[in-house]
């Protein structure tokens, strides 16, 4: 079988052009808060020891620079980036290294953005701040969910995750991945006009049953009820008396 080609990329041809692209976003300056933790820096930067070596942001000098730096960026900067990490010492997980998220602080200009990202250096973004109950909320490349707060910690924790006890987030829909991947959830872009998307979440019932294996008990007091008492449960009964 014969297959004709044509070539159209050589030298002098009128359909090879070349397409001039601007300059990316460049550095102007990074600036790193002073209360850091090595949980993210060791992701970050290469030798991440030695920011920890000399502080020199704490003395009349160090902290001239850095007002110097603020105003810089202040004068020049027509955008500003910030870095955000998870805590992963409150989960109940293994991993130790921290989840990082870089996202543009948009609103007002650059003087009034820069001094609200400077006011949250080193502070904590609860999820409340961020979403709300019955809110549409887009799961970066798969769908938009709804959100609801509540109590969802089923008999002995969720399945290689373990016990949720800080500030969680319900989604009611499909998202990505496998258990405990990383997603990304941002406001609504498209305004939302259906009932389904504005509809109330009234959450009646939420199943805490075991997920090891086939759950039938919702407590451990409704457990204990159906079994009786266990010789675990008379023996811990006889070293407490």
């Amino acid at each position: 079988m014969m297959i004709e080609v044509v070539c159209n990329d050589r030298l002098g041809k009128k359909v090879r052009v070349k397409c001039n692209t601007d300059d990316t976003i460049g550095d102007l300056k990074k600036l790193i808060a002073a209360q850091t933790g090595t949980r993210w820096t060791k992701i970050v930067l290469k030798k991440w020891y030695t920011i920890f070596k000399d502080h020199k942001w704490q003395d009349d000098t160090g902290k001239k620079q850095l007002e110097k730096d603020f105003n810089g960026m202040k004068k020049y900067c027509q955008v500003v980036h910030t870095i955000a990490h998870a805590r992963m010492h409150l989960l109940p997980l293994s991993q130790k290294k921290a989840h990082l998220m870089e996202f543009q602080a948009n609103g007002g200009t650059v003087a009034e953005t820069l001094d609200w990202a400077r006011e949250r250096l080193e502070q904590q973004a609860p999820v409340n701040q961020v979403f709300g109950q019955d809110e549409m909320v887009d799961v970066i490349g798969v769908t938009k969910d709804n959100s609801y707060k509540g109590s969802i910690n089923p008999l002995g924790g969720f399945v290689h995750h373990g016990e949720v006890a800080n500030a969680f987030i319900t989604l009611k829909g499909c998202v990505v991945g496998t258990k405990k991947r990383v997603l990304t959830l941002r406001k609504s872009l498209l305004v939302q006009t259906k009932r389904r998307a504005l509809e109330k979440t009234d959450l009646k019932f939420t199943d805490t049953t075991s997920k090891f294996g086939h759950g039938r008990f919702q407590t451990m007091e409704e457990k204990k009820a159906f079994t009786g008492p266990l010789k675990k449960d008379r023996i811990a009964k006889e070293e407490g008396a």
